[in-house]
């Protein structure tokens, strides 16, 4: 049974040296599948054409598309950046809710930087701002949050399978010794 369990346990102490790559590489699938997703891209710009709609600050003009949000106004930027960033947090941390909280996603900092992108976008004389951007832009802030967690996490998993291994190894070593240790006195 010890064996068993040091097999297991050298095993994932091995692997864990992986898990950084496996997990960017989670993410990144994560994204594209996202991107390529037609419902939630249809019901995440319905919420932010009707959040936008309802700040009432965009003129009425500009709504004739039903394809188009604008977003002329900091205010509606800002809407539209938050229900994107917003509805891919959390589409991600209802599909890998494991891995959300070990990278404590902060959603709020996500949003700060999509609002950035936005500003520097349309700063820059952008027109339309896609989607698309705005699910690369939280891939991106993911593996970033991934990047500054993994030494960390691994060290504290790696420290915990060494104690797990530890506790696993004294049981059966325990148990020979108590029995040593009779036999010893028996005999004597």
């Amino acid at each position: 049974m010890a064996s068993l369990f040091s097999f297991v346990f050298v095993s994932t102490f091995v692997c864990l040296g992986f898990t950084k790559t496996a997990a960017q590489d989670q993410v990144s699938r994560w994204g594209g599948q996202l991107i390529l997703d037609v419902k939630w891209r249809d019901e995440t710009f319905n919420l932010a054409r009707n959040k936008v709609w309802s700040l009432g600050i965009e003129p009425p003009n500009v709504w004739t598309d039903p394809h188009f949000i604008p977003a002329t106004q900091f205010q509606s930027r800002l809407a539209v950046a938050t229900v994107f960033t917003t509805q891919a947090a959390e589409n991600f941390l209802a599909l890998h809710p494991f891995l959300g909280a070990v990278l404590h996603l902060d959603i709020k900092r996500a949003e700060e930087l999509a609002k950035k992108d936005m500003d520097s976008f349309f700063n820059q004389g952008g027109n339309t701002y896609y989607d698309t951007r705005s699910v690369e832009l939280i891939s991106r802030y993911l593996i970033w949050s991934l990047d500054q967690q993994t030494p960390r996490l691994s060290f504290l998993f790696r420290l915990s399978l060494v104690v797990g291994f530890l506790f696993i190894q004294s049981l059966p070593f325990g148990l020979i010794g108590i029995a040593a240790y009779k036999d010893i006195k028996v005999e004597s």
